[in-house]
């Protein structure tokens, strides 16, 4: 009966994503494709750029870069009083000597490669490239999948979760275990992130059978020797150069004055992927297995306080990506090849359809829009000529 719809669907959609995905270098083209997608529907204000090169958070990173260990001079609630210990792009920028411009460059190359291995990591969970392009298609436009092209404020969340996904992606060892303290020390939200990668690699290794083989679980020790790694060198940095992270604005007090942004925000996080994490919690649901369904809910609880205790929060809860890929990992095999295709295909128009909204509450109007390109260009003429 609804073969009208069905056909079409896979006529003019399906059909050729896999002509696509069968040609040569198909995986490069399709990142670049998103890339140029990403840029044309989710703009930065990149105009904006040389006054914000001048502001306190283009200041904060470049003192940090200057000065790895010193506590960065800036008002407590700020976003520049922050980078005490979030010295990672600082420090490769000292290492290659990467100037503001260079920077910018950096984090958008790092958000095509996000984008590169986010198509990887579903092929490797799911292995059909017709799913795998509209996978990615849909993390194009989530905050953590444009969050490296749109920043211009150093906030660096791209970078970070570059580097959790890596940890996620990669069999390596040393890879996962490097990458875990890379993303700590880009940014403080990583450490709970990467919770959730020790997670992914223990059911990984598991296959439904736990066991006690050292050699087994081997992606899962690393990961958990990251996050501990992390924790231990942000000690000892901590008690060798006195240094503290500012918590300034970070508050029940908060946390109470901002309850009108709450539902938005936790939308932001993830937008048309929670149609994935719903289907993940009433298969748990539906096995019976709910000491699972409650660590599921708590995890979405502990994203989402971490959330809404400070400003940015669509920035905080996009942490929370990694579990996307245990929903994937978990239901790989109850669903069939069509149901991941139409699922994924949901999720990616609405991602699409949903504008790239971005909740921060201390900042009128609260909710900002990283504007198509088409929009930026009419406020570029309105400051330009004054209207």
């Amino acid at each position: 009966m609804m073969s009208f719809l069905f056909q079409p669907i896979e006529q003019f959609i399906f059909n050729p994503i896999h002509t696509f995905s069968n040609s040569k270098y198909w995986k490069w083209k399709t990142t670049l494709i998103l890339t140029i997608a990403s840029f044309i529907f989710s703009t930065g204000a990149f105009f904006y750029l040389p006054t914000a090169f001048k502001n306190e958070n283009w200041e904060s990173y470049n003192f940090k870069k200057e000065n790895l260990f010193k506590q960065p001079p800036y008002n407590d609630a700020s976003h520049a009083a922050k980078k005490t210990f979030r010295i990672t792009v600082p420090l490769i920028a000292k290492i290659f000597h990467f100037n503001n411009w260079a920077t910018v460059a950096f984090m958008w190359a790092i958000n095509f490669f996000f984008l590169f291995f986010i198509l990887q990591m579903f092929l490797k969970l799911i292995d059909d490239k017709t799913i795998a392009v509209l996978g990615t298609i849909g993390f194009t436009f989530i905050y953590a999948g444009h969050a490296g092209f749109t920043d211009i404020n150093t906030w660096f969340d791209g970078i970070a979760y570059f580097f959790i996904l890596t940890a996620i992606l990669s069999r390596n060892n040393f890879i996962i275990l490097s990458s875990i303290i890379l993303a700590c020390f880009t940014d403080e939200r990583a450490y709970l992130s990467s919770s959730l990668v020790f997670l992914f690699h223990v059911i990984l290794n598991s296959e439904n059978e736990i066991s006690f083989s050292f050699k087994k679980y081997k992606s899962s020790i690393a990961a958990f020797l990251g996050i501990a790694i992390a924790l231990i060198l942000r000690l000892t940095i901590q008690l060798i150069f006195d240094l503290h992270t500012k918590t300034g604005g970070t508050t029940i007090t908060k946390v109470l004055a901002d309850t009108d942004f709450w539902g938005m925000a936790v939308w932001t996080f993830l937008e048309g992927y929670w149609l994935l994490i719903i289907a993940l919690g009433l298969f748990l649901i539906y096995q019976k297995q709910y000491l699972k369904t409650f660590i599921l809910l708590l995890i979405i609880a502990i994203f989402s306080l971490a959330s809404i205790l400070v400003f940015d929060k669509t920035r905080s809860g996009a942490y929370i990506f990694p579990l996307i890929f245990i929903a994937v990992l978990i239901l790989k095999n109850k669903l069939t090849a069509i149901e991941w295709r139409y699922l994924f295909l949901t999720i990616a128009i609405i991602c699409f359809l949903f504008p790239a909204y971005y909740i921060i509450s201390d900042t009128a109007p609260y909710t900002l829009w990283y504007k198509p390109i088409f929009i930026r260009a009419i406020d570029f003429i309105k400051i330009k000529y004054s209207l």
